[in-house]
């Protein structure tokens, strides 16, 4: 049980790195992208 907590932890931790990365360079590309 505890081997199968440790990896669903991990695999969370991968997805949450993931996600913040992707949010992160969509924040870069839309302060890049000129204003209207």
């Amino acid at each position: 049980a505890d081997l199968v907590i440790q990896m669903l932890e991990t695999d969370y931790a991968r997805i949450l790195r993931a996600i913040y990365a992707f949010a992160q360079i969509r924040i870069t590309r839309t302060y890049r992208l000129p204003c209207k």
